[in-house]
């Protein structure tokens, strides 16, 4: 987990298989919508405090985990912290920022990996600037709204 301004970055499925992995970190993006819809956002509106409103953005791939910072802190902060770096971090803070409100975006290779019988719930949302290609193809790497919902538990 990694503190990114207003947003929080997780590694989900080190040691799992691809598909694994991926269909894990699309339910953890469903859980987090159903609990800021069913829990959050009702006790805040309740207490007169505004909704909680977020954007999700995901992608697989490798990742570089590297401590960054000074090596000493202070004695009130650490001044190094372990972060997720490459290629995959960059397109996945990439597509989060390209995601509208309250919407989950993901990366093409999650689109690949991601169960057949839940590619329903895609839908291409690549912008015409986008600028991040295969380099082996020169195709442009897609992405796409992952517009399916996690039932409220009764």
């Amino acid at each position: 987990e990694k503190n990114t301004g207003d947003g929080v970055m997780g590694i989900i499925g080190l040691e799992d298989e691809k598909e694994t992995a991926t269909k894990n970190a699309l339910n953890a993006s469903l859980v987090i919508f159903s609990c800021l819809k069913n829990i959050i956002n009702p006790y805040l509106v309740s207490k007169n405090i505004e909704k909680v409103d977020a954007r999700i953005g995901i992608d697989y791939g490798d990742v570089i985990i590297s401590r960054i910072g000074l090596p000493n802190g202070t004695s009130q902060y650490d001044r190094n912290f372990l972060t997720a770096v490459g290629p995959t971090a960059n397109i996945a803070s990439k597509i989060q920022n390209q995601a509208l409100t309250n919407k989950i975006y993901v990366g093409n290779n999650i689109y690949n990996y991601a169960p057949e019988d839940w590619k329903k719930f895609f839908k291409d949302q690549t912008l015409e600037d986008w600028n991040w290609i295969y380099e082996y193809s020169g195709e442009k790497y897609k992405v796409f709204d992952f517009d399916a919902f996690y039932n409220k538990p009764k």
